[in-house]
């Protein structure tokens, strides 16, 4: 397997080596100013003549000096620029290594707060903490989004699932014109906005908005990219329109306008698909489900490799799957300092799954297998609704809103087979038939006031919220029961509706006060509430009314708790320490019907540490320490068994106790923004005192009882480092990125506790072209090896791994074709596993650009083109391992047109004309 991978890491590397096998200089020099002082970060670039784009650059060092390595021969304009000064140009021809005269720059007597200079395209410019890219100087197709703008630029690093990296660090926020786009939804604006309506690109460490009102820093700090639109995107029209038909009945039609004016900033999204694309988040969708409260009232959310969530964050996507999605974003910001935004949401699925799971259990003694063959039909509608508002109502005081709405709906049809096997002799099955159906409303808001109150208490604020949700889920099902020793059977036609209302509220006011020497004191107060109530009815079909009232439910949850706290806090620009010692003091009562079945209270102490200091410039370090109190939900306390499934009978538990997590962090950064070279490392620890778990108390039949118990801990930490650098002689930059995991879980089998760890080690390695003007090349490959142990049976430890290669290369020989070749190939590999399988899968793509401009496009792309799609998870958990194997969508062909709306003539900030006179 290594051997393997260690020839393709070279077989590529030298792919890329013969690409840019090219005579290759040095070009060197020295900035200074009109009085011989040496000028710092300036950038330097070397211009392609023809359309200004960026062929290479350097940034000078604490001496003014600058080198670029590895240069072509050719023509180039030789650009400078530093913050103050006027640009300098020169035209440049490089032949050989080339040593230049001292380069002075003259200041610029313009005030740069209020003029824009015309005319100018310098490619990066450092501006104190902020690093400014300008778009036009990096080149994308016609039809590029601003993902991939932004993997041309230096510093920023883009994954392959769309998550953002800049300086090492990952992008916790992505404005467009310094306003929140679709409530911040990362993607939703690196993925639709068009790269030729970006002026430049701003990277920086944002304070948070009450930090930016009172003037007083309260250390957060989040990495932050500012999408700057060009000045012609401001008051117009523009997006794009595009509607595809493929073989095997495919097809997809997506359209995307924007409105942005000074004031105003108005988008609306709409796609259509039967190809497996989605139109939303993982936040959406649990939004729409009712946030993770609703969820894991369900009985749990797991978001591990078998989850079949109908959304796409990274995991595979199995089954077949018609999505409609659409969505409004308006912001607008009449005045300065008050602004408002509402955007919506919706979206619809239809997905049809078939799987087959093979489930390795055991106990003390003895271990069996649990086949499961099913076919789900599954459709979902989700719409939700998002507004917040932001005024200061004076210099001293301050109003912030925010609210959701989301409602949906469901309907399921479900028929699986399920057999359990003990020594390859069949002891029990079970044949299901479900037809399920769902509504769900919630509803969250919340109202902060600020107040600047004077010198010894500078900022009071008071913040209120509550939240409230219904869900209603309906389920008829017929069920054939057989045992095989001895032999029994008996069929059940029931239905069951279920039904959970909460509401919650709270109330929060700190007081911060000055200590002096720079020290601050937050005084914290909190209230909050949860109400909640459960209620099921199950019976007999056909008809509702004959009900079975010993498996009804009439549950209801209070928790209160009280949250005092205090908080020391001292913050500059290059220091962040906040200490915060607070308690939780809280009590939860549950009643069945009218009879109390639980009446707990519980304290705990909380304290946090937050410590974060940059000692030089982009290079940081920090410690972070958090604690926290999770209360047992609704469904985990009450004590009635839902019996649903004959063979798996589930159960609350209403002397639950609150789990306490500790979680700690320690990260180091380093960014070198000469050389852009990053590296960031962490090592992190999780500790979870009474730990709600499973319990499985598994019967000689192989029927189960499951149960909710408290474990005495869970655990787990990791270690991970990423390192990023330009490798200039091979003409590439290459990331690499390795993880070392440990998790250890608790989970009682027939009352003895199995002891679950999960080691992991992962390795990724990637390399990218790095001047991708008409070839852009990137590949690499994957390791992620497993070796799981159980206390129980040590004959079921197991090692898996899957490795994994890709390469994708994007080829534009002239601004009118593009040619697009994506490969992806998997190994699974397992010692328990009989099957090791392979699964290779290949895309390609070619595009035409016509029409004014380019404004029109017509591709034709082939999808899985060896036809070998396989949906494939291996998984380790508490008492089982886990093979699942999925249907998933297979070789297609599709035609694709897609127009620009609003787009005339070159995109501005197009060719720059530069005259330089001789001298």
């Amino acid at each position: 397997m290594m051997k393997k991978f260690r020839i393709f890491l070279s077989l590529a590397i030298l792919s890329l080596g013969f690409v840019e096998a090219k005579a290759q200089y040095a070009v060197k020099g020295m900035l200074l100013d009109t009085k011989g002082a040496a000028l710092p970060f300036a950038t330097v670039a070397l211009l392609n003549p023809t359309d200004s784009t960026m062929a290479f650059f350097a940034i000078s060092n604490d001496q003014g000096l600058f080198e670029m390595k590895n240069t072509k021969a050719g023509d180039y304009l030789l650009q400078t620029a530093y913050l103050g000064f006027k640009p300098v140009y020169k035209r440049l021809t490089i032949a050989k290594d080339t040593q230049l005269d001292a380069i002075v720059m003259q200041p610029d007597d313009r005030d740069l707060k209020t003029v824009e200079i015309e005319g100018e395209r310098v490619p990066i410019m450092i501006k104190g903490d902020t690093i400014e890219y300008n778009a036009g100087a990096f080149k994308t197709k016609p039809d590029a989004n601003v993902e991939e703008l932004l993997k041309k630029m230096p510093g920023i690093e883009v994954d392959r699932a769309g998550n953002v990296k800049a300086q090492g660090e990952d992008v916790k926020r992505i404005l467009v014109d310094g306003k929140e786009f679709f409530s911040n939804d990362q993607k939703i604006a690196t993925k639709n906005i068009p790269a030729d309506a970006i002026k430049k690109v701003q990277v920086f460490d944002k304070t948070s908005d009450q930090a930016d009102f009172t003037g007083i820093d309260d250390g957060n700090r989040d990495k932050t990219i500012n999408l700057m639109l060009k000045d012609d995107k401001k008051n117009g029209l523009f997006g794009d329109v595009s509607g595809g038909v493929g073989t095997d009945n495919r097809y997809q039609a997506a359209a995307k306008v924007y409105n942005f004016t000074p004031t105003r900033q108005m988008a609306a999204l709409g796609m259509v698909n039967n190809i497996n694309q989605f139109g939303f988040s993982l936040n959406d969708y649990i939004n729409f489900k009712g946030g993770i409260g609703s969820l894991l009232n369900g009985g749990g959310l797991q978001l591990n490799s078998t989850s079949s969530l109908p959304v796409n964050f990274g995991q595979p996507i199995n089954g077949l799957i018609r999505s409609a999605a659409g969505g409004v974003n308006f912001n607008y910001e009449p005045v300065k300092n008050r602004r408002f935004n509402i955007s919506y949401l919706g979206s619809s699925t239809k997905t049809t799954l078939n799987e087959d799971q093979y489930t390795e259990n055991f106990t003390e003694n003895q271990r069996f297998i649990r086949n499961r063959t099913s076919a789900d039909q599954t459709t979902e509608n989700g719409h939700g609704f998002t507004t917040s508002y932001r005024g200061d109502l004076d210099s001293n005081q301050q109003v912030t809103a925010n609210a959701s709405v989301n409602f949906g709906n469901g309907r399921a049809f479900s028929k699986a087979q399920t057999m359990s096997l003990l020594e390859n002799i069949a002891l029990n099955q079970l044949d299901n038939s479900t037809q399920s159906s769902s509504n769900n409303l919630n509803g969250t808001g919340s109202l902060s006031y600020t107040l600047k109150a004077g010198k010894s208490i500078p900022v009071i604020r008071l913040t209120a919220n509550a939240g409230f949700s219904n869900d209603l889920d309906k389920n008829n099902w017929l069920n054939t029961t057989n045992f095989f020793n001895p032999n029994t059977s008996f069929t059940d036609n029931q239905y069951q509706n279920n039904t959970s209302d909460r509401l919650n509220y709270g109330l929060q006011s700190s007081t911060t006060a000055k200590m002096g020497r720079g020290y601050f004191a937050d005084l914290i107060l909190g209230v909050n509430a949860n109400d909640d109530r459960y209620q099921r009815t199950q019976g007999l079909l056909p008809g509702e009314g004959n009900t079975v009232d010993s498996l009804e439910v009439d549950f209801t949850r209070q928790v209160t708790a009280f949250s005092p706290g205090i908080a020391i806090k001292r913050n500059s620009d290059k220091t962040q320490f906040t200490a915060t010692l607070s308690a939780e003091s809280g009590s939860i009562k549950g009643r069945l019907f009218d009879q109390t079945t639980t009446e707990s209270k519980y304290l705990y102490f909380l304290p946090r540490l937050r410590f974060n200091r940059e000692y030089a410039s982009g290079k940081r370090y920090g410690f972070q320490f958090d604690s926290r109190v999770n209360t047992p939900q609704t469904t985990q306390l009450q004590p009635v068994v839902n019996t649903i499934n004959p063979l798996s009978l589930f159960q609350g538990n209403p002397n639950l106790r609150p789990e306490v997590n500790y979680n700690s962090n320690i990260n180091w950064v380093w960014f070198d923004q000469f050389s852009f070279t990053s590296i960031f490392a962490s090592i992190r620890a999780d500790y979870t005192r009474n730990k709600i778990n499973l319990a499985r108390t598994i019967n000689p039949n192989l029927s189960q009882s499951v149960q909710y118990v408290n474990v005495d801990y869970q655990a787990g930490g990791s270690v991970n480092l990423e390192f990023s650098t330009p490798i200039r002689k091979l003409g590439v930059n290459v990331e690499l990125s390795l993880e070392e995991s440990l998790n250890r879980t608790l989970a009682p089998v027939n009352g003895i506790i199995n002891v679950n760890d999960n080691l992991t080690h992962g390795a990724e390695i990637s390399f990218k072209k790095r001047k991708a003007d008409k070839l852009s090349l990137s590949f690499g490959g994957s390791l992620r090896y497993t070796d799981a142990k159980y206390s129980l049976q040590a004959q079921l430890n197991n090692s898996f791994y899957t490795l994994s290669y890709f390469t994708e290369a994007n080829y534009s020989p002239t601004d009118k074709w593009n040619f697009n070749f994506i490969a992806d190939v998997s190994s699974y590999q397992s010692d328990q596993f009989s099957q090791n399988i392979q699964i290779p899968l290949l895309q390609a793509e070619v595009s035409y650009f016509f029409l004014k401009a380019n404004r029109a496009s017509v591709s034709i792309k082939g999808f899985d083109l060896l036809n070998m799609n396989t949906g494939l998870q291996r998984v380790s958990e508490l008492n089982y391992l886990q093979q699942t194997q999925s249907n998933v969508i297979g070789r297609y062909a599709m035609l694709t047109f897609k127009y620009k709306l609003s787009k005339v003539g070159a995109a501005s900030g197009g060719n720059m004309d530069i005259k330089i006179k001789n001298r």
